[in-house]
């Protein structure tokens, strides 16, 4: 059946030309048409829904097949329906009479299953029938709500009237089979029964969100994240073997990516009981129920299918994730006809596939290229995919655990099980299609063993060119990078070359033996690799647990250069730098007193450096370390120590090194970008201290030289990303300086610059982070303005790019923080639209994931205390005063624990004077005095330290009002 869930977009029109050629390759399957031998259109008997549903898949095998091969085909398919056979035999007989064309109207009839009357509006248990959400030949599917108890939205699936006994027993397999099922990516069965007039019903999890197929062309998500959301959908399928049920039509059609970023697995409607005989025919009671596109040769064969059939269709889908073509490149029936045929075809290899789509996408074949980059698949990729793929069952994986974890350890960079085909595999196969060929392939076999006569005795001649080789994956490893690294889009291309050039060196060890060159080319290339998986303060891909498999692995072959040659030059330099990048992982993950010990350590390191180590290069990096340990130390808007004093202190250091350096190197463009870098946190420091005159100078200089930089560079990723950073940090300071437009022009700014970065560079996490921070930041600015309507899809595009982020590094606590606050913005937006469930609701994820981390830093806390007092706001503005009371103490005395640990802070005044507030304007007039005036006793407590900025005055003149409103002043 063909599911229509929310969310999903309508199928892709045939062209006319298109529906024309179908219709006249399928008039002799029109029900009730035949041609006479005066060329005019006579009728014959006419054909029922379910009988065409049975004849229309085994017509469209047979039109295409070679006249010696139909008998065969079609006693295969019919088996012993006799009457079916008949009708296909009848219809087979007009082949040659067929009209020029047929009309449009009718061609569209075909595919259409009789009119099925309304059941909108109707009750269905506990539910109303709200909305058709898509309807096959079979049944048909429903949004409803629930009517009374409590609020909830679920799609009903109920069976087509004119369904004869066969399906309507396969629809009771399927309640069946879904009563059994529970697991998080397995769409759930909340109910069933059967209505007044007997027909029954499924009530079924309404997922909402984007069909796969959907998914991939509008996202284009990295490979890593396709990989991770297919591993969701192993789990599932996994799961159902478990318990003794195979899927048997795993398709993208039936996979989705809900509302949360959840891959999800549907529709059980065909699946089979392993061991159960009884069930083993339901495909053939029930029509051609299963997708010929998608089916293994063992279902094409009528062979008994196992758990390896749902082996091979994860594989046709994971081919078409990778590629964005079907594995066998025609699809739809053409592909299932050929398999039809020979079912032991074998496709094209993944990687070749995708090199040869962007030609297949010009034919506008295809609506969107989501193929991955054929360089990315080739070797295991290419080789998990074909052995899932082998028409052989015993020679796919033996389970879907056993694909997974091939899957997983290509993820992590651990050798796969799946290997390239063998000779014999492929010569056999070679023979026994292409029985005329055996001699060529023997003289190929022969020309195979001669290459690896050859290669042996090359081996010796390998040693000696072991330097050439070194020399070699060390361009590759560092120059050739760098080159491209500033080109929009690289990242991807970077993490090949990095990755095949360790993988050489890899190789060479065996040869090499104990060879200090070697394993310090080994070092620096994992460190670099690590960089690129997730250094979170360069372009990387936001794979943070493989940076720190790849960082390890370099500082393994550190330590093993270490016991050969002791301070061996290069050595120092390598192991600051590789302690400066774990620290910045540690630091990301909430760890902060691991990090704080990692930094001190690498500045020591990088201190003891001689002189003549120090050049342009390494003097960036002693100072970006020094500005990332500052940032640890004392920046109160990310989780940090909160020692404001010592991270300012670091970030002046950090200047002043980065000014001495470009006495020595004026025209260094690291040098001086890292100076603008540093200005910036000048003018954070400065800001997070309500110093906004200070700020705006230091970001104003900032800007200035990114500016400059910019007219030299107009290329450079970096310096662009810069100034969407900076327009960002800006809008802040005028917003609490009152120029709320001008903030807005700003944050939007930054957003364009960011956004556009992204667009071509979709894989960079350190974009995806300034683009989540930046919308962010959009999205606070027009919601103080009033624009809620305005905040909306900024606000959506913040949580996606923030949940892909947490899938692609799951558990990483500074993404947990990102993605809630995307939601903590939509709960202020629903808020200020009056939409009093969508805001709490959305408060309540907030919190959740605020909770799972609030005990990894102070800044956590201070963020899950703001939710609290959000979720108090929205109580009260539904009326429900005792709960909104309830949350707002407990923000209260979290904020006020918070102040009083940490009275230097001024973001965690600022909190605590709205949750104050709130709870004034919630209590009665005698109750609420006294949050009034701690309020404005907080706003004064600013002017001990600066003066008050104009956004505060305003404030406290309107607490003030209210205060007095009370009689208390």
């Amino acid at each position: 059946m063909r599911k229509l869930w929310e969310g999903r977009a309508p199928a892709r029109p045939l062209s006319a030309p298109a529906c024309r050629r179908r219709a006249a390759t399928q008039a002799c399957r029109a029900p009730g048409i035949r041609r006479s031998s005066r060329n005019r259109i006579r009728p014959v008997t006419v054909l029922d829904a379910l009988t065409w549903s049975k004849i229309q898949p085994i017509l469209a095998a047979l039109i295409d097949a070679p006249l010696a091969q139909r008998a065969a085909l079609l006693a295969s398919l019919c088996r012993d329906d006799s009457q079916l056979r008949a009708e296909v035999e009848a219809l087979l007989a007009c082949e040659d009479e067929l009209p020029e064309q047929l009309p449009d109207a009718l061609f569209q009839s075909l595919a259409e299953p009789p009119p099925q009357a309304s059941r909108i509006g109707e009750g269905v248990g506990a539910f109303e029938i709200e909305s058709c959400l898509g309807e096959g030949g079979s049944s048909v599917v429903y949004a409803a709500r629930r009517v009374n108890d409590f609020t909830q939205r679920v799609a009903i699936k109920l069976l087509r009237d004119h369904a004869g006994v066969a399906v309507a027993r396969r629809f009771a397999i399927e309640r069946e089979t879904l009563s059994r099922l529970s697991h998080p990516h397995i769409g759930k069965l909340f109910d069933a029964g059967t209505l007044s007039d007997a027909t029954p019903y499924l009530v079924l999890e309404l997922v909402q969100g984007r069909v796969w197929a959907q998914w991939l062309s509008e996202e284009r998500p990295p490979l890593r994240e396709r990989i991770t959301k297919f591993l969701s959908i192993c789990g599932a399928v996994e799961y159902a073997h478990q318990q003794l049920l195979v899927h048997r039509d795993i398709k993208p059609g039936n996979l989705m990516i809900d509302r949360e970023g959840r891959a999800m697995l549907l529709d059980f409607g065909i699946a089979k009981l392993l061991g159960d005989s009884s069930s083993a025919t339901l495909t053939r009671d029930g029509g051609f129920a299963l997708t010929p596109a998608y089916a293994a040769p063992e279902q094409l064969r009528g062979e008994p299918v196992s758990t390896a059939t749902d082996v091979y269709g994860l594989g046709l889908v994971l081919f078409e994730t990778l590629t964005a073509r079907h594995a066998f490149d025609t699809g739809g029936v053409v592909s299932a006809t050929q398999r039809m045929r020979d079912p032991a075809l074998l496709p094209k290899r993944p990687s070749q596939v995708a090199a040869a789509t962007p030609a297949i996408a010009a034919l506008a074949e295809i609506p969107a290229n989501h193929a991955v980059p054929a360089q990315l698949l080739r070797g295991d990729l290419d080789n998990i995919v074909m052995k899932a793929l082998d028409p052989e069952p015993a020679r796919r994986y033996a389970s879907v655990a056993a694909l997974a974890s091939d899957l997983r350890a290509w993820l992590e960079g651990r050798p796969v099980s799946a290997r390239a085909q063998g000779w014999r595999y492929v010569a056999a196969k070679f023979v026994r299609r292409h029985p005329i060929g055996t001699a060529l392939t023997l003289a190929a076999l022969m020309a195979i063993a001669t290459a690896l006569i050859i290669a042996t005795q090359e081996t010796r001649r390998a040693r000696r060119h072991l330097a050439e080789a070194r020399t070699l994956a060390h361009d590759i490893l560092t120059e050739y990078p760098e080159q491209i690294a500033e080109l929009p889009g690289s990242l991807p291309v970077q993490a090949r070359m990095v990755h095949d050039a360790v993988r050489y060196l890899d190789s060479l060890r065996a040869v090499a033996g104990e060879d200090g060159a070697l394993l310090h080319e080994l070092a620096a290339g994992y460190l670099r690799i690590g960089d690129l998986q997730g250094n979170p303060y360069t372009a990387n891909l936001g794979d943070v647990a493989g940076a720190q498999v790849s960082y390890s692995q370099a500082q393994l072959a550190l330590d093993q250069w270490r016991q050969l040659s002791l301070n061996a030059p290069g050595m120092a330099i390598l192991q600051a730098r590789l302690s400066s990048r774990m620290a910045a992982l540690d630091h990301q993950q909430s760890r902060l007193a691991v990090s704080d010990r990692g930094f001190r350590k690498a500045l020591d390191e990088f201190a003891a450096l001689p002189p003549d180590a120090r050049d342009a290069a390494v003097l960036q990096e002693h100072a970006a370390t020094l500005d990332f340990h500052g940032d640890l130390l004392g920046n109160s808007e990310q989780a940090s120590l909160l020692d404001a004093e010592a991270g300012t202190e670091k970030h002046a250091q950090a200047r002043q090194m980065l000014a001495d350096g470009l006495v020595r190197h004026p025209h260094d463009f690291g040098l001086q970008l890292g100076y603008a870098t540093s200005l910036e946190r000048a003018g954070d420091d400065a800001f997070f201290a309500r110093d906004l005159a200070l700020a705006t100078t230091r970001y104003r200089e900032s800007m200035q030289r990114i500016e400059t930089l910019l007219a030299d560079h107009p290329t450079r990723v970096s310096v662009r990303r810069g100034l969407a950073g900076l327009n960002a940090r800006l809008s802040q300071v005028l917003d609490l300086d009152g120029k709320r437009d001008a903030a807005i022009a700003a944050s939007a700014q930054s957003v364009a610059i960011i956004e556009a970065l992204l667009a071509s560079d979709p894989t960079n996490d350190n974009l995806r982070q300034g683009a989540g921070a930046g919308l962010g930041v959009l999205a606070k600015m027009l919601i103080r303005a009033g624009r809620f309507a305005e905040a909306g899809p900024a606000i959506d595009r913040q949580i996606a790019v923030n949940q892909h982020r947490l899938e692609t590094s799951p558990g990483n606590a500074e993404m947990v923080l990102a993605l809630s606050l995307g939601y903590r913005r939509r709960g202020e937006q629903r808020l200020g639209l009056g939409d009093y469930a969508g805001a709490r609701e959305a408060h309540q994820r907030a919190l959740e994931l605020q909770t799972r981390i609030a005990a990894d830093s102070v800044d956590n806390e201070s963020h899950r205390a703001l939710t609290l007092l959000h979720l108090g706001r929205v109580a009260r503005a539904a009326g429900d005063g005792a709960h909104a009371e309830t949350r707002l103490r407990e923000a209260i005395t979290a904020m006020n624990a918070l102040v009083t640990a940490h009275p230097d802070v001024p973001v965690y005044r600022e909190d605590l004077i709205d949750a104050e507030e709130a709870m004034g304007d919630t209590l009665t007039d005698a109750k609420s005095a006294p949050h009034f005036i701690r309020a404005i006793e907080l706003i004064d407590s600013f002017t001990e330290s600066g003066a008050l900025a104009p956004a505060f005055r305003e404030r406290r003149a309107e607490i003030e009002r209210k205060a007095a409103s009370t009689g208390s002043r």
